[in-house]
């Protein structure tokens, strides 16, 4: 038993110092723009992950997702995925040609499990393109942004994704999240629920407010916010 607990202590500090790359330590700062972000771990090592990489063209990938199961195998697709995208994005800015690099060399090493992935391309004047891996969509000034059902990353190979450009304006605010927001479930067993997170956005919360509302509601997953405000 004592051998087994080492073993198990072993592999979670080993996943924790793989989780430290999960994030960025610190934002860029964006003209025109204001980026923040929370990410909260659960006490286990979750599989939540983002990244804000700045591109050749000027422009900045923003990407968030989330790795099926927890612990040290989450935590090295999560540093396969970064590796990955800190690659691809050097040969192409295009959001669904990320996912679709993504998706191809996650096939074999996902196995059973899968990974949701957001990737947003953030251009001059407010311009906006994104594609969508089954992550929850963002919201734009409280309102879900509407997307076509999509395949996660690492279930097959013949996946495609579509690309879609919002356009925001002065003071305009896009959240983009991860499920253990919704998923905080209090005592008595009830969820925080995504009517709650609607009404939050529309009446201005922040990130820090969004995710430390979900982490005292009752926190069992990692917790992850980025709010992208157009600043002129």
């Amino acid at each position: 038993t004592q051998t087994e607990k080492t073993l198990l202590e072993s592999e979670m500090a080993a996943a924790r110092e793989v989780q430290r790359v999960m994030v960025p330590e610190r934002l860029p700062q964006l003209p025109g723009y204001t980026i923040d972000s929370v990410y909260l771990p659960a006490a286990e090592v979750g599989g939540d992950f983002f990244q804000l990489i700045p591109l050749r063209s000027g422009r900045t990938l923003v990407v968030i997702g989330d790795v099926s199961g927890k612990g040290l195998r989450a935590a090295m697709i999560v540093s396969m995925i970064i590796g990955t995208l800190r690659t691809v994005s050097d040969f192409t800015e295009e959001p669904n040609e990320i996912l679709a690099e993504l998706n191809r060399r996650l096939l074999g090493p996902m196995q059973e499990g899968f990974a949701t992935c957001l990737v947003l391309r953030l251009a001059d004047h407010g311009q906006l393109t994104l594609a969508n891996a089954g992550h929850l969509p963002p919201y734009l000034n409280g309102t879900e942004v509407d997307f076509k059902g999509s395949m996660p990353l690492g279930v097959t190979g013949t996946a495609t994704w579509d690309q879609t450009t919002l356009q925001l304006a002065v003071n305009d605010v896009c959240v983009l999240l991860t499920d253990g927001i919704a998923e905080a479930r209090n005592g008595q067993g009830a969820l925080l629920g995504f009517p709650k997170i609607e009404t939050m956005l529309r009446q201005g919360a922040t990130a820090k407010t969004l995710a430390e509302t979900a982490q005292n509601h009752g926190q069992n997953d990692d917790i992850t916010v980025i709010t992208i405000t157009r600043s002129a």
